[in-house]
C-alpha cells in the first residue's frame, strides 16, 4: 500500500503526477485508512492538486469510514471554488450520509455551519423541506429548537427575496407595468410556498417560549395554511401553558387562532390558564372571548377548575365578570362544593358572600358541609357552620355530616359538629350509625368520644350487627378492647346468627379471636347456615386460629346445614395444615360423612389435592366408601380428571372395577369428560373396558366416539374394546361417529374391525345415519369401505329411500353414481320418488326421472306419483312427470284419483293442470263420490267452479245419496250452495214426491247453525215454495 500524504502536504503537483505514473497507482493501491481526497481538502492542498485527484475518482456522493463527505469537507475548509467543481463533477448537493442528514443537516449537527456555508448551500439548491431519518425532522426545526433566529432569518429572506423573484420585478419594470398589491401578494405566496411550515415548527417555537420565532414562522407561511392555523392546530392552548402571556396575546391578536379550541380531553385555554393559575391570562382569554360556561370531560367549567386548584384571584375574577355560581359539574358539584371538597376555605367565603348557595347537593344528595367533613378540613367545617349550613341535612344513603367524619376518623369535626348540635343518633340505609362507622375503620378514639356522649355500645339496628362484630369482622384488635371495655356483649346474633366471634374467625384475627372467648364469647355458637368460627377458620385456612378453637374445645364433629364438619370444609379449600390439626389435635373421625354421605377423602379427590389424599389414606380413610350417589373417591377423581390421584388410589387397594348406581365405571366417567391422561391410566391398570352404563348402555368406546376423542378410542381399541358393542338402541360406536361426520373416529374403527354393514334395533346401518344427517363425505367413505347400498332398515327404507327423505340433494346424486336402486320400494310401497315428491326439490324428482324412476309405481294403497304430487299441492312436478307419461286418470285401492284428492284439499292449480291433461271430471270412488262432490263437502268454492266449468255433474249423488249441493248444505257455506244452485243443483235428487227428502235437504241447512242458509232453502226449493202457496190459498 502507498502512502501519498506526504506529497500532498508538500503541494507539489508535479512530484505527485510522477510518483503516480513511475507507481502505476490506483486509488485501490492507496492505504485504506484514509481518503485521498478528502485528507487534500482538509490539508490545504492547492487546487492543482486537488484538480488532479478529482480525475482519479469516479463518483463523489460518498461517506468515509470515518464519517466525511468530500463536498462537506470543501465547504467546511471554504474551498468554495472546490465545492463547485465537485458539484460539476456530479456530485450532489442533497446527498445523505448513512445517519440519513443531507448536507445542510450533517454540517449543523457537526456544528461547522457558518454564513459563507450557507450562503453556498441556499444558493446551489439545497432541499431545505428535507427531513432526517432520526427525528423526521427538516433543518428548520433544528433551528427553532436551539433558538437560532437569525439563521432563520437568512433562510425565510433567501426563499423569499431571492433572484427568481428580483427578476420577477425587473421584467415588470421593463415592460413599463406597475405591479399592483394584489400582484405583489401573489407573487409573495409563491416565493412563500418554498419552505414548508409545518405544525410542529409552531409547538416547537411555543414551546421554547419565542415569540421572534412565532412572528418569523407566521409572516412566512402561506396563506392557505392560516385557516389551519386558527382552527386546526391548536397552538393557543400549547402556549396557554406556558404561561407566556406575550405567546397567548400574539396567537390572539395576530395569528387569530379560535379561543375556544379544545383538547382531546376537552380543555380550552381559559382552562387551562385557570388550573395553573394564571389570571392575567385568564383575563386576556375573557377579553377575547373565551367561553367561560363550557365543561371539559371532567364536566369542570374554568370557575369549577379555579376553585378545585384552590387559585383564589381567578375565582374573583370570573365571579366579578358575571359566571353564573350555580352552574353544576362533575358529579352534580357547584363550585362551592368543589371548594370545600378541597378544603379552600378563602374561596369558599368569598362564594359564600357572593350568595353561593350552602345547602346545594351533588348527585349522591351531599352538601358542601357533609364533604369537608369527611375530608377533614375542619376549617371548612367551622366556616360553614358558621354561614349557617345545615348541621344534620343528609345525602341520598341517609349519612350526615357526623358520620362522615366518623367514618373518616376526624375526631376534631366530631366534636366540633356535636358540640354544635349535630344529631349523633343518625342511621344510614346500612344501619350503621356514627359508632358503627367508626368501628368500621377502627377510629377507637371517635367510639370513645361517642360513647361519652351517650351512644350505647350495643346498639344495633333491624337486628343487624352491632359495634362490636363490626370491628371484628374488620380485625381492629385496639377498637374490639375499647368496646368490650365499653361493656359490648360479645355473643350477640345478628339477623343471620353472626356473631363477633364467628366473623373474628372468618376474617383470621387470631388475636381477636383469642381475647373474645376469654372475655366469655360463646366457642361453639353457629350461624344460620350452621358455620361456627371453626368452621370459619378451617374455610379460610386460618391454621393458628383453628388450633387455639380446638384447643380451647371447639367442637369438631359440628356440622353445617348442609351436613359438612370442619374437615370437610378445611378440605374442599385444599388447607391440608389445617386438615392436619382438625386430624391429630381435634381426633374427628376420618371417614365421616355428611348427609350426602362424602367423605373428606371424596372432597380431596373431587378437587384433585393430591397431597391432602395421601395425607387421609396414610391416616386410614376408606377408599372405597360410597357416598349415596354410589360415587366412590376414585369416581370422583376420574371424572374430573385426576390422573396422579387415580393412580395412588389404585395403589392403595381401591376396588377398580366399583361402579356407581348409574352402571358407571372409573374409565366411563373419565372418557366421557374427555380427560384423555385419566382414562389411559384407567385402562392400563386393568379397569373393564367394555363396561356398559346402565342408562344408554354406553361403553367407553361409544362415549369416546360420541366426543370425537380419537385419542381415547384408539386406546381402548388398541387394549381390546369391542369395536361394535351396542348401546340399548343397538347403536355402535360407528353409527354415532356417522351420525356426527367424525370421519377419523370412523377410519380408527374400521381399522380395528367394526361392523360397517351392523344394524341398530330400528335396523339402521351406520351409511343410513351418515345420510340422513348429511354427512356426505363419510357416504364416500362408507361406500368406498364397502357399506351395503341396498340394506333396508326395519321400515324396509335403504340409504338411498333416506336420501330422499331428508332432501339430502348432494348425497343423492353420489348415491346414485354408486348404484343405489331408483325403484325400490318400502315397507309401505314408497319408491324414493313418491318420498321425492313429497319432500325433495324439483331437481330431485327430475333426476329420478331421468335415472329411470318408475312413474307408474304404486304403493300398498294403489297411489301413483302422479296421486301423491295432487295430494302434496305440487303444480311445478306435474309437466315432468306428464312427459314421462304419468297415468292423469290412475286409481287407488279406494278409486281416488289425483284430481279428487288435488279437489279434496283444494290445490287449485293441480286441478286445472290435471283437467288440462285429460283427468275424468266425473271419476267416481268406491262409494260413489267425484271430485266435485269431495270439493263441495271441504268447502273449496273455486275449485267448485273450475270443476263445473269442465263439465262436472252437479246432480250426482254418492253411494248415502249425497250430492255436492247436499254437502254444501251441510258444512253451512252459503256462497257455494247459491252457486251450486244456480249452476242448476237440484234439491231433490232422489223421488221428488219423497217427504223423507225434504225432510233431510232441510235438516242438513239447520245442522249448519246458519239461519239465512235454511231460509234460503225454503226460499228456493220447488217443494216448500207449493207448500207456501197452498196454506196462502186456504
Amino acid at each position: 500500500m502507498h502512502d501519498i500524504r506526504p506529497l500532498i502536504d508538500k503541494n507539489n503537483l508535479n512530484e505527485l503526477k510522477s510518483y503516480f505514473l513511475y507507481n502505476n497507482i490506483n486509488l485501490k493501491d492507496i492505504s485504506g485508512d484514509y481518503d485521498v481526497l478528502v485528507y487534500a481538502l482538509q490539508h490545504d492542498a492547492s487546487n492543482d492538486i486537488i484538480e488532479f485527484l478529482l480525475g482519479q475518482y469516479q463518483n463523489f456522493d460518498y461517506e468515509t469510514s470515518d464519517n466525511y463527505i468530500p463536498l462537506a469537507e470543501a465547504l467546511i475548509h471554504h474551498r468554495f471554488d472546490m465545492a463547485t467543481r465537485l458539484l460539476k463533477k456530479n456530485a450532489h448537493i442533497n446527498f445523505c450520509n448513512r445517519e440519513g442528514d443531507n448536507i445542510f443537516l450533517y454540517l449543523y449537527k457537526n456544528n461547522s455551519i457558518d454564513t459563507r456555508i450557507i450562503h453556498y448551500i441556499l444558493d446551489h439548491g439545497i432541499d431545505i423541506n428535507y427531513e432526517d431519518t432520526q427525528h423526521q425532522a427538516s433543518i428548520l426545526e433544528y433551528i427553532i429548537r436551539d433558538n437560532k433566529e437569525g439563521l432563520a432569518k437568512m433562510i425565510f429572506h433567501h426563499y423569499t427575496y431571492n433572484n427568481h423573484f428580483i427578476l420577477k420585478l425587473i421584467s415588470y419594470a421593463k415592460k413599463g407595468e406597475t405591479i399592483s398589491t394584489p400582484q405583489l401578494d401573489t407573487l409573495l405566496q409563491q416565493q412563500k410556498g418554498n419552505i414548508r411550515i409545518k405544525k410542529g415548527m409552531y409547538l416547537l417555537a411555543i414551546e421554547k417560549e419565542s415569540l421572534p420565532f412565532l412572528q418569523l414562522l407566521l409572516a412566512h407561511d402561506i396563506s392557505s395554511h392560516i385557516n389551519l392555523i386558527r382552527h386546526r392546530y391548536h397552538l393557543l392552548i400549547p402556549a396557554t401553558t406556558t404561561d407566556n402571556l406575550s405567546l397567548v396575546q400574539f396567537l390572539l391578536d395576530v395569528g387569530q387562532v379560535n379561543v375556544n379550541e379544545k383538547d382531546e380531553n376537552r380543555w380550552t385555554a381559559v382552562m387551562h390558564a385557570s388550573r395553573r393559575g394564571q389570571r392575567e391570562i385568564v383575563q386576556c382569554l375573557v377579553e377575547h372571548g373565551a367561553d367561560l360556561h363550557s365543561q371539559n370531560h371532567d364536566n369542570l367549567s374554568p370557575l369549577m377548575i379555579a376553585c378545585f386548584c384552590g387559585h383564589k384571584s381567578i375565582v374573583e375574577y370570573l365571579v366579578d365578570y358575571g359566571v353564573n355560581l350555580h352552574d353544576r359539574g362533575i358529579l352534580n358539584s357547584t363550585a362551592l362544593i368543589i371548594a370545600s371538597i378541597n378544603g379552600h376555605t378563602e374561596i369558599m367565603d368569598y362564594l359564600l358572600r357572593h350568595n353561593a348557595s350552602i345547602e346545594d347537593k351533588n348527585n349522591e344528595g351531599s352538601t358542601s358541609l357533609m364533604l369537608a367533613a369527611s375530608m377533614g378540613f375542619q376549617k371548612a367545617v367551622e366556616l360553614l357552620i358558621e354561614h349557617g349550613a345545615c348541621i344534620d341535612a343528609i345525602n341520598d344513603d341517609h349519612w350526615n355530616a357526623l358520620l362522615m367524619a366518623a367514618d373518616k376518623g376526624h375526631l376534631s369535626i366530631v366534636q366540633y359538629l356535636t358540640e354544635h348540635g349535630a344529631n349523633i343518633h343518625v342511621i344510614n340505609k346500612e344501619d350503621f350509625n356514627a359508632l358503627m362507622v367508626a368501628a368500621y375503620n377502627g377510629h377507637t378514639d371517635v367510639i370513645d368520644y361517642l360513647i361519652s356522649k351517650g351512644l350505647s355500645v350495643n346498639d344495633r339496628f333491624n337486628r343487624g350487627p352491632t359495634t362490636l362484630m363490626i370491628a371484628s369482622q374488620e380485625c381492629h384488635l385496639n377498637t374490639v378492647k375499647a368496646l368490650v371495655e365499653h361493656g359490648a356483649r360479645v355473643n350477640d346474633k345478628d339477623r343471620s346468627g353472626w356473631t363477633a366471634l364467628i366473623l373474628a374467625a372468618e376474617n383470621g384475627s387470631l388475636d381477636i379471636v383469642q381475647y373474645l372467648v376469654e372475655h366469655g364469647a360463646f366457642i361453639n355458637y353457629s350461624n344460620e347456615d350452621g358455620f361456627t368460627p371453626l368452621h370459619c377458620a378451617a374455610k379460610n385456612g386460618k391454621t393458628n386460629i383453628v388450633r387455639y378453637l380446638v384447643e380451647r374445645g371447639a367442637n369438631v364433629k359440628a356440622k353445617d346445614k348442609d351436613g359438612f364438619t370442619s374437615l370437610f370444609i378445611a378440605t374442599e379449600m385444599d388447607h391440608l395444615e389445617v386438615v392436619k390439626v382438625l386430624l391429630e389435635e381435634g381426633h374427628l373421625p376420618i371417614n365421616d360423612n355428611n348427609k350426602d354421605g362424602w367423605t373428606a377423602l371424596m372432597v380431596a379427590c373431587s378437587n384433585g389435592f393430591l397431597d391432602i389424599v395421601e395425607y387421609l389414606v396414610e391416616r386410614g380413610a376408606n377408599v372405597n366408601i360410597r357416598n349415596k350417589y354410589g360415587f366412590t373417591a376414585l369416581l370422583y377423581a376420574a371424572k374430573n380428571g385426576y390422573r396422579d390421584v387415580v393412580e395412588y388410589l389404585i395403589l392403595h387397594e381401591v376396588n377398580l372395577q366399583e361402579k356407581d348406581y348409574g352402571g358407571m365405571n372409573a374409565l366411563i366417567l373419565s372418557t366421557g369428560m374427555g380427560h384423555v391422561e385419566t382414562s389411559k391410566c384407567l385402562i392400563d391398570y386393568g379397569i373393564h373396558i367394555n363396561t356398559r352404563e346402565l342408562n344408554e348402555g354406553w361403553t367407553p368406546l361409544i362415549i369416546a366416539a360420541q366426543q370425537n376423542n380419537k385419542e381415547i378410542l384408539e386406546y381402548l381399541l388398541e387394549k381390546g374394546a369391542n369395536p361394535d358393542a351396542k348401546e340399548n338402541e343397538g347403536w355402535t360406536a360407528l353409527m354415532f361417529a356417522a351420525k356426527n361426520g367424525f370421519q377419523g373416529i370412523a377410519e380408527c374403527l374400521l381399522k380395528y374391525g367394526a361392523g360397517i354393514n351392523d344394524y341398530s334395533n330400528n335396523g339402521y346401518t351406520s351409511l343410513m345415519i351418515a345420510v340422513m344427517h348429511g354427512q356426505e363425505d363419510l357416504v364416500d367413505f362408507f361406500v368406498q369401505n364397502g357399506a351395503s347400498l341396498h340394506d333396508q332398515s326395519l321400515f324396509g327404507k335403504d340409504a338411498f329411500h333416506y336420501a330422499v327423505h331428508y332432501n339430502q340433494e348432494g348425497i343423492i346424486k353420489k348415491l346414485l353414481r354408486y348404484g343405489a336402486q331408483v325403484n325400490s320400494s318400502d315397507t309401505q310401497g314408497i319408491t324414493p320418488l313418491m318420498s321425492a315428491i313429497i319432500y325433495s326439490t324439483e331437481d330431485v324428482v327430475r333426476s329420478l326421472l331421468d335415472c329411470g324412476a318408475d312413474i307408474h309405481a304404486k304403493d300398498l294403497d294403489e297411489w301413483t306419483p302422479l296421486i301423491y304430487a295432487a295430494h302434496h299441492d305440487k303444480p311445478a312436478l306435474l309437466p315432468y312427470l306428464f312427459e314421462k307419461g304419468a297415468d292423469v286418470n290412475a286409481k287407488s285401492n279406494k278409486g281416488l284419483t289425483a284430481l279428487i284428492l288435488a279437489s279434496q284439499h283444494g290445490h287449485l292449480p293441480v286441478v286445472k293442470a290435471l283437467l288440462d291433461h285429460g283427468a275424468k271430471v266425473n271419476a267416481r270412488m268406491n262409494n260413489g263420490q267425484t271430485a266435485l262432490i269431495h270439493a263441495a263437502q271441504n268447502g273449496h268454492l273455486p275449485t267448485v267452479k273450475c270443476l263445473v266449468e269442465h263439465g262436472a255433474d252437479v246432480n250426482h249423488v254418492d253411494d248415502e245419496q249425497w250430492s255436492a249441493l247436499t254437502f254444501a248444505l251441510h258444512t253451512g257455506y252459503e256462497p257455494l250452495v247459491r252457486y251450486l244452485v244456480e249452476a242448476g243443483a237440484i234439491f231433490n235428487t232422489l223421488d221428488p214426491s219423497s217427504s223423507a227428502t225434504n225432510t233431510a235437504i232441510l235438516m242438513a241447512a239447520a245442522k249448519s247453525g246458519h239461519h239465512q242458509l235454511v231460509h234460503y232453502v225454503m226460499e228456493h226449493h220447488p217443494d216448500f215454495n207449493t207448500l207456501k202457496k197452498e196454506k196462502k190459498n186456504r
